[in-house]
């Protein structure tokens, strides 16, 4: 089990209790618990944006070698029939 799971355990004993105070407890290890989660959640979409922008950087420079292989060739075309061009 991991913490994650120790904690939901936790409050699930914690929230039927009708004691005021270990109410209190319950809801301030479900605050914490909830802003953990919210921080690996801004984590994990910080790394997919990253991993985005890597993949279309890697992608351009495949875009750029085609359009750069195709201009080449269009000069080949060119000096062997100018009037193609």
């Amino acid at each position: 089990m991991n913490e994650f799971e120790e904690l939901l355990e936790k409050l699930k004993v914690l929230a039927v209790s009708n004691d005021p105070d270990i109410l209190s407890i319950g809801l301030s290890t479900a605050v914490q618990l909830l802003e953990e989660i919210n921080d690996e959640r801004n984590s994990l979409w910080l790394i997919l944006d990253e991993m985005k922008k890597s993949e279309i950087e890697n992608y351009s420079g495949e875009i750029e070698n085609i359009v750069d292989r195709r201009l080449a060739h269009i000069k080949l075309l060119s000096r062997l029939k100018p009037d193609l061009v």
